[in-house]
């Protein structure tokens, strides 16, 4: 039973084994595998509501399915897609798991055709048919795929209805994948080989915007992912793939083409990609190369896409050579609205760290930039879409510039109205970074590197067709600031305006110009058009300030237009310096024509530093003219109306005027003023003037002068040159200039004619120290020869050397020129005669001598006949060429073993020659000795080997001295040995001068060998002076001979030096001295006076090459000799005075400050001689002859100036005379006490300030020199002289008495009625003087008194007579007159009137008693003789003078000092005059007594002499001043040290003037 049912069982399953079977081998049957392939594709067909075609199925019953032909048509029967083959392995449990697994999807080629030409897409049916379904069959029938491959994938979207056509096609794409379940796909690897995309955007059906056709989202509804898949990929691989955009359809470029896109070589790793709600994240890594060249060797981002937002994070991306990186984010509404729309949808944002960005890869974007091969460093945050973008803090590096800013554009692509801001810019860069972003600026002439370091701030804002930039540049040579604003206007021409400021702007430099420095400008420009034709220009601007030749000029403006090539303006100038306006008008469009008026009102030309001296210049200005070059100039230039004011002339002129004209086809070409007239006339180019005199100097002297390169052709002109009185002009501009007065010069120049001529006359014409008067010239060529003859009425060479009837000639042709100077000397060099002959080579010349001479200091010097000297490269030759005087001689010699010229000096007179070239130093002495000149013509050498015996150096007798000297003209050093081997003068100089050097030329030392120590006088000033003394030491000499310094020490000995302006000497027995490089450091040493009292005394003499010196010096002492002058060393004050004394010496040489402060405690005696009018002559015959330069020089005019400040604090001890006559002897001697400040100098006046009471003293008189009686200055009177300035406006109150003895009164009573014992009295009558006032012009008043105890004191009517006697001022003074002079009274004889005493009137200029009787007496004498002869035309006068006789053996008073302030011989002159014709002639006869009145005198055997006069006298005009005089005159005449008398003869001139003041 079991049996049989295992037997059925096996049975049913054996039945149910076959029936699968049956059914699994049916299937294999092709035949029903197609019939269940159709009823599935009809299946399908019914599902997708369109016919579905399949070629072949073959698959097997559990796991395996392939599919070949599936045909897929729209609506339209068109292929909508398409797959030639279908693999489909399946896993075991398909049929058993309601979640099957495919383990293999592979698809061949499949094709995908969307199309659409309306709003609906030829696939829209299925979806429809889909839909439909799907609402009535819910059931879920999902299944698993593992693995998709995919081979020749093609996918087609064209949507003609949008204009956009989309292919996507692969090689391979392959797909693993990890899980899938519903939405959620989990892939693990993704690699797609050779993929391509294409976007085609072409223009579409649809006309409606964009936004017409996109439908909006609902909220929460997804863009991307509606079927809320999530989907994960590990890792998605990119081979060579290629991506192209297309927009239209012309040619691509060979830059980056934004409408031909085309990258390739995609190649890209894609790492965690999701795709979750509508999100896709990845980390990808890609390169990709454009077809412009461009490419992206490395993309790393962390990469995020969304609805709203395609953000790259973590960006690393390099260039072909750029790196850039951090971040950048794509931001839009919705992605397909947006980026139809990319340039205004789409926002960007960037932030880029450390970027550097290639030149050469935004080149490949911007293709002008190619030459441009630079790399930029750069950071910035970038926020915007690409028509309205903004970035900050924009910071970019270029070697070492760089700049930061903001910088935002809105309007793009619009570019006309875009509007571009960058702000906040800050730009520091140099030259060399520049240059390479700009090349035309490395050949500009502008000097653009001295702009150096530069930095700009500012910003630019506006479109490109209006825009301004504003900002300010920083640079080494200045600050600018600018703000200009450009318009560039659809129609018509650009226009701008703006602002441009500078601030001590070095233009100077910017523009390569020495003579501009720097300027402050601030200007306004505005205007339109950048071209020449339509350019108009207007130009406002002030320049602050503006350097230029050294000057600063200020206060500068300018206002003018520049329109069509012309210019029209104003410019003006109110500098303190220069005041100018100026109206111009300047046309470009044919020949340049110019057109000016100017006004200069003002200008300083020194200040402006046109001229050295100070000259004014005024005037006004008027060009005219035409023309592009100097040869064409056509039209005239006038200055009228002109002043040129200087330091001491104020020249007017109406104008100047340059004129050139063309006249019959010859140019001409003037000019004139009121002084000066020249013209060019004739055919002739400016340019080739030179060249046509150069043509005709290379045919005289073919060795030195080239032909011109042109020769001048067709030149035939004449020149004119005529002034008037054109020398103020000269001395305008250089005071040395004199003459160029009447000057009038004839030139002509014919090239075809090959003649050339000038004819020029010089009345008299002085440059420094050379000069001509009565000069002429003459000259004329031809082709072959020149020949030119200089005459002259006299010609100076130099300071010390004149001529007289000079005559030059020269006769030239083919380098041969004879030639003969003959002239006669006015001073050392009296008399030259040279001729000979001088032949030119082109390595030398040659000179042979006819026989010549010259006479120098009345001694002939004659120079062989036909002796010669050969000068040339490799032929040295002197044959028979000796100068020779006397035993004197210059002898020329070969030396033929070194090819080299030597002179032998024989006994040669130094300061004979020395004279002719310089006065200082004044070198003298008799030289021998031999110079040898080496390499004449080319490295020129000298060797001096020379003996000097007497030899002198200025005032210093040194005595022998030895020189050695050499030099080479390739070093340019003078190497000297200076030997003076003397008893006095022992020293020596070593070293060397360098002619090449400028600055220091002098390199020496001074050996000092206890030698004489005067010669540093020359270096210390004026202030000390006369030293004496030795030293030694050695002192080293440098800097340049004018102002050299000196290092080094002397120790002195026996040292003794005067300071000048006090004549006091001071001894010093031992000190030494510094020379350091400030000046001279006397150190602190004692030093004492003539008696050995003591003082401390320390100084220096600062200097700068012993110029400049400054002096500070001080000198204490309790007791020591401080003045010791004399009359002829001050004529203001003298004396001398010891006491206890600060002095100090301070200040530069051109103020000098001398400060004494004297306490009188041993003696003092002060001399104020009160002179106050001089007369002044000049006799005729007497000849001053001086040479050099110190001939121009005035003696009296000091070389410093020195400032005295005396105190004296004088008691009973000092001694005041105030000599009130020097030719009377007239003198107050005082003694008292007072304090006075002098303040004196030499050139300081006298000032004297202080009150000097007077305790007694004498007012010495004398009377004509036969009377001297003093007047005793009454003590206690209250006598003094007080000085408030001025020492001879002193106020003085002194009353003198003068004692008449044994005076009887009968002469004064006469016949009157008066007691017995006034008639009676014999004796002492005290004449009283009170002289009160000024000093200068006291007011003297006489009064009489009598001894008191005597009866006639106490007589009332003998009071009364005397007082009545006292009012009559004329009476007085007689009587006072007979008193002193008779010892007698006169009788009386009252006037009339009681009038005032005429002799007490200043105008007539009576100061002194000695005068006021001798004019009295003149007067009384003169009366008498009008009585006895009845001739009132008799004038008698008597006159004396005193004076000290050593001043007629030494007139400089140096040799007698010590005496020349005594008084020792009187001089009484005695005249008779008588006039005629109504005093029109007048008549002196009288003479001079001349006699001792002192026993001891310098001169002897000379007590009396009788010197007779005759004088008459011719009056030439109606003042009287001018006379004729003939003269019979006997004066003293000397023979050693007796006195004689000589007689002269002869007649001169006289004009008398009076002066207030006279300063001599």
């Amino acid at each position: 039973m079991l049996n049989k049912k295992f037997t059925i069982l096996r049975i049913i399953i054996a039945s149910v084994v076959g029936i699968f079977l049956f059914t699994y081998l049916l299937f294999l049957i092709p035949w029903v595998q197609n019939k269940v392939a159709h009823k599935i594709v009809n299946s399908f067909s019914t599902t997708l509501g369109t016919p579905v075609e399949v070629g072949q199925v073959r698959f097997s019953l559990f796991d395996k399915i392939d599919i070949q032909g599936v045909l897929i048509r729209d609506e339209h029967k068109d292929t909508l897609a398409y797959l030639k083959s279908l693999k489909l392995r399946i896993s075991d449990l398909y049929f058993s798991d309601n979640h099957p697994t495919i383990k293999y999807l592979g698809l061949e080629n499949p094709k995908l055709y969307l199309h659409r030409k309306t709003e609906k897409w030829n696939y829209q049916f299925i979806l429809d048919q889909l839909q439909k379904q799907s609402d009535t069959n819910k059931k879920n029938n999902s299944f698993d795929v593992k693995k998709i491959d995919i081979a020749d994938l093609e996918f087609i979207s064209d949507d003609e209805w949008m204009g956009q056509k989309n292919i996507l096609s692969s090689k391979n794409l392959l797909i693993n994948i990890k899980s899938n379940s519903g939405t959620n796909i989990s892939i693990d690897q993704i690699i797609a080989n050779k993929p391509y995309y294409l976007i085609q955007n072409k223009k579409g059906i649809n006309t409606a915007a964009a936004s017409d056709t996109i439908r909006p989202r609902k909220k929460g509804e997804l863009y991307f992912n509606n079927s809320h898949l999530k989907v994960w990929a590990n890792e998605i691989q990119i081979i060579n793939g290629k991506i192209s955009i297309e927009n239209g359809f012309a040619s691509p470029t060979s830059s980056f083409d934004g409408d031909h896109i085309r990258m390739r070589e995609i190649n890209a790793n894609i790492y965690k990609a999701s795709f979750i709600e509508d999100t896709l994240l990845a980390k990808v890594n890609l390169k990709v190369k454009e077809q412009s060249g461009f490419e992206i060797k490395k993309l790393n981002t962390q990469f995020r896409m969304t609805p709203e937002i395609m953000e790259f994070s973590n960006l690393l991306l390099k260039t072909n050579n750029s790196t850039i990186g951090n971040y950048y984010a794509m931001q839009y509404q919705n992605l397909a609205l947006d980026f139809s729309d990319y340039i205004h949808k789409v926002t960007m944002k960037a932030h880029l760290s450390n970027a550097s960005v290639d030149f050469d890869d935004i080149a490949y974007f911007a293709p002008s930039l190619k030459n441009l091969h630079h790399k930029v460093n750069t950071s910035f945050h970038f926020l915007g879409t690409v028509a309205a973008f903004e970035t900050k803090d924009l910071r970019a590096h270029y070697n070492t510039s760089s700049v930061s800013g903001n910088f935002s554009m809105k309007g793009i692509p619009v570019m006309s109205s875009t509007q571009i801001n960058f702000t906040n810019v800050n730009l520091t860069t140099n030259y060399n970074d520049i240059a390479q972003w700009i090349p035309p600026l490395q050949s500009t002439e502008l000097n653009v590197k001295s702009l150096g370091d530069m930095n700009f701030k500012g910003e630019f804002l506006g479109t490109i067709y209006d825009f301004v930039t504003k900002g300010r540049i920083y640079t080494p040579l200045g600050l600018a600031t600018t703000e200009i604003r450009i318009k560039f206007p659809t129609q018509g021409e650009p226009n701008y305006e703006g602002l441009l400021e500078t601030k001590n702007f070095k233009i100077g430099k910017l523009l390569n110009n020495d003579i501009i420095g720097f300027v402050n400008f601030n200007g306004k420009i505005s205007g339109s058009s950048f071209n020449a034709e339509n350019l108009k220009t207007k130009l406002e601007g002030n320049i602050d300030s503006i350097e230029v030749n050294k000057y600063i000029y200020t206060h500068i403006t300018t206002n003018g237009f520049l329109q069509k090539k012309a210019y029209n303006g104003l410019l003006g100038i109110a500098d303190q310096n220069i005041n100018f306006t100026s109206n111009v008008n300047i046309d470009f469009n044919q020949k340049p024509k110019i057109v000016a008026l100017s006004n200069l009102k003002y200008a300083n030309l020194k200040a402006l530093n046109f001229s050295n001296n100070e000259i004014q210049l005024t005037g006004k200005l008027d060009l005219n003219f035409e023309g592009d070059s100097i040869d064409n100039f056509i039209g005239y230039a006038k200055f009228y109306k002109g002043n040129l004011k200087g330091e001491a002339s104020n020249l007017h002129f109406d104008s100047l005027t340059l004129n050139s004209s063309i006249q019959n086809g010859n140019k001409k070409i003037v000019i004139s003023s009121d002084d000066v007239n020249a013209s060019v006339f004739g055919k002739f180019n400016i340019y080739q003037l030179p060249a046509s005199i150069q043509y005709f100097l290379q045919r005289y002297y073919p060795t030195y002068i080239n032909a011109p390169k042109n020769s001048p052709a067709n030149q035939d002109f004449s020149i004119h040159i005529k002034t008037k009185y054109f020398e103020p002009y000269l001395k305008l501009f250089k005071k040395e200039t004199a003459g160029f007065n009447n000057l009038e010069l004839d030139g002509a120049i014919n090239t075809v004619k090959q003649n050339i001529s000038i004819q020029g006359n010089i009345p008299f014409a002085n440059w420094d120290s050379y000069s001509i008067r009565n000069g002429k010239i003459s000259s004329s060529g031809t082709k072959d020869s020149l020949h030119i003859n200089i005459n002259a009425g006299s010609l100076n060479v130099s300071d010390s050397t004149q001529f007289v009837q000079s005559q030059i000639s020269f006769h030239s042709s083919n380098d041969h020129t004879n030639f003969s100077v003959q002239a006669l000397g006015t001073s050392a060099l009296q008399e030259i005669m040279f001729k000979g002959m001088v032949q030119t080579y082109n390595d030398g010349i040659a000179i042979k001598w006819q026989p010549s001479y010259f006479i120098l200091n009345q001694k002939k010097w004659d120079i062989n006949n036909l002796g010669s000297l050969v000068v040339r490269k490799n032929n040295i030759n002197a044959s028979n060429l000796t100068i020779k005087q006397g035993i004197q001689e210059f002898v020329f010699s070969t030396a033929n073993s070194e090819n080299a010229l030597q002179l032998e000096l024989k006994n040669i007179i130094l300061g004979d020659f020395t004279k002719i070239f310089f006065s200082y130093p004044n070198l003298e002495g008799i030289t021998n000795g031999k110079i040898l000149f080496k390499n004449i013509l080319n490295d020129f050498e000298f060797d001096a080997n020379v003996q000097l015996g007497q030899f002198r150096f200025n005032s210093d007798s040194i005595g022998i001295a030895q020189l050695k000297m050499g030099y080479k003209k390739s070093t340019g050093e003078v190497p000297f040995n200076l030997n003076c081997p003397n008893t006095e003068y022992n020293l020596a100089a070593i070293g060397s001068y360098s002619i090449k050097n400028d600055t220091a030329p002098l390199d020496a030392t001074l050996y000092l060998r206890h030698s004489k120590f005067s010669m540093v006088q020359q270096f210390i000033g004026n202030v000390i002076t006369n030293i004496e003394g030795r030293a030694n030491g050695a002192i080293h000499f440098g800097g340049r001979i004018q102002n050299p310094f000196l290092l080094g020490s002397a120790t002195l000995d026996k040292t003794s030096f005067l300071v000048d302006y006090t004549k006091v000497r001071y001894f010093i027995d031992s000190s030494t001295i510094q020379f350091k490089e400030e000046g001279i450091d006397f150190g602190d040493v004692v030093v004492r006076d003539s008696k050995r009292r003591q003082a401390n005394f320390k100084g220096k003499i600062l200097n700068q090459g012993f110029k400049h010196l400054v002096y500070d010096m001080e000198m204490n002492s309790p007791k020591i000799e401080l003045l010791h002058t004399q009359a002829l060393d001050n004529t203001n004050f003298y004396g001398n005075a010891i006491g206890k004394a600060n002095m100090t010496i301070k200040g530069p040489e051109e103020n000098i400050k001398m400060v004494i402060n004297v306490d009188v405690n041993d003696s003092a005696h002060i001399y104020l001689p009160n002179t106050t009018s001089k007369e002044s002559g000049k006799s005729d015959y007497i000849v001053f002859k001086k040479y050099g330069n110190t001939a121009v020089k005035n003696a009296d005019i000091p070389a410093y100036n020195l400032v005295v400040d005396l105190e004296v604090s004088a008691n009973n001890k000092t001694k005041i005379d105030l000599i009130m006559d020097e030719l009377t002897g007239d003198v107050i001697k005082a003694v008292g006490n007072g304090r006075l400040k002098i303040r004196a100098g030499n050139i300081e006046p006298l000032t004297i300030r202080g009150k000097y009471n007077i305790e007694s003293g004498k007012y010495d008189f004398n009377f004509q020199s036969f009377i001297r009686k003093p007047f005793d200055l009454i003590p206690e009177a209250g006598n003094f002289i007080e000085w408030n300035g001025d020492p001879y406006e002193a106020e003085m109150h002194i009353d003198a008495r003068y004692t008449a003895d044994r005076v009887s009164l009968n002469e004064l009573l006469g016949n009157s009625n008066f007691s017995n014992a006034v008639r009676t009295y014999r004796g002492s009558v005290f004449v009283i003087a009170a002289l009160r006032s000024k000093l200068s012009h006291p007011e003297i008043k006489f009064s009489l008194a009598f001894p008191t105890g005597n009866p006639i004191s106490t007589d009332n009517e003998f009071s009364q007579f005397i007082t009545r006697l006292e009012r009559d001022e004329n009476e007085i003074l007689k009587q006072v007159s007979f008193l002193i002079v008779f010892n007698s009274f006169a009788p009386v004889s009252f006037s009339n009137t009681n009038v005032s005493n005429a002799y007490t009137v200043t105008t007539i200029g009576i100061n002194t008693i000695s005068q006021l009787l001798t004019k009295e007496i003149n007067k009384t004498v003169t009366n008498l003789l009008d009585k006895v002869t009845g001739d009132k035309s008799l004038r008698f006068d008597v006159g004396s003078s005193v004076y000290n006789s050593a001043n007629l053996l030494d007139p400089s008073g140096a040799g007698f000092a010590l005496n020349s302030n005594k008084i020792d011989r009187q001089r009484v002159n005695l005249k008779l005059g008588k006039s005629f014709l109504n005093d029109n002639i007048v008549v002196n006869i009288g003479g001079d007594l001349d006699f001792n009145v002192r026993n001891t005198t310098s001169i002897q055997n000379g007590n009396f002499q009788w010197l007779p006069d005759l004088n008459i006298e011719f009056i030439l005009t109606r003042d009287r001043k001018l006379r004729a005089i003939i003269f019979n005159r006997n004066s003293l005449d000397i023979s050693g040290t007796s006195l004689g008398r000589r007689n002269r003869q002869g007649l001169s001139i006289s004009y008398r003037k009076d002066f207030d003041k006279f300063i001599f």
